[in-house]
């Protein structure tokens, strides 16, 4: 009897051992999780910031050949720029689609 009391004592020793021990892993994957949450949280922002100034760009770009396309006008009136956009370079004089394969 006594060797099964002295085993008893064992196995609930351990139980107690292997609650704290998953008490301090519980502790640790929360402190994981919010970490995570954090760096994704962090990501969306820097995902946004990206394109806010990718917009901010590609409006500039745009302002800035509308500029471009006033002067040439100026420079040179009676010139057509109604099909001149972004999409369109000159190849032999001539204003042709752009070729984005190229």
């Amino acid at each position: 009897m006594a060797a099964k009391v002295k085993a008893f004592d064992l196995l609930q020793a351990e139980c107690e051992r292997l609650h704290v021990e998953s008490n301090k892993l519980q502790v640790g994957k929360e402190f994981l999780e919010k970490q995570l949450a954090s760096k994704d949280s962090r990501i969306d922002e820097l995902e946004r910031a990206n394109q806010e100034l990718t917009n901010e760009m590609a409006g500039m770009f745009e302002e800035g050949f509308k500029e471009a396309l006033a002067q040439a006008s100026c420079e040179n009136p009676g010139i057509k720029v109604s099909n001149c956009d972004p999409a369109n370079h000159i190849v032999d004089g001539k204003v042709v689609p752009l070729d984005l394969e190229d």
